[in-house]
């Protein structure tokens, strides 16, 4: 569901680059939130997978 919901934000927000901001008109984009949730997701699920890798094997 997360997938499917980031997808979705970032196919609008390639859609239509100008029209979503997080709070003003010629600020800070959507899609800049959207890196640093990737960002910031990438140790939380590295972890996840090593975790499941140690599990199952």
């Amino acid at each position: 569901m997360g997938i499917a919901s980031a997808g979705t934000a970032v196919w609008l927000a390639s859609a239509y680059p100008d029209a979503y901001y997080a709070f003003d008109p010629g600020g800070t984009q959507v899609w800049e939130f959207l890196v640093l949730a990737g960002a910031f997701s990438a140790p939380l699920l590295l972890h996840a997978g090593v975790e499941a890798y140690y599990r199952l094997w």
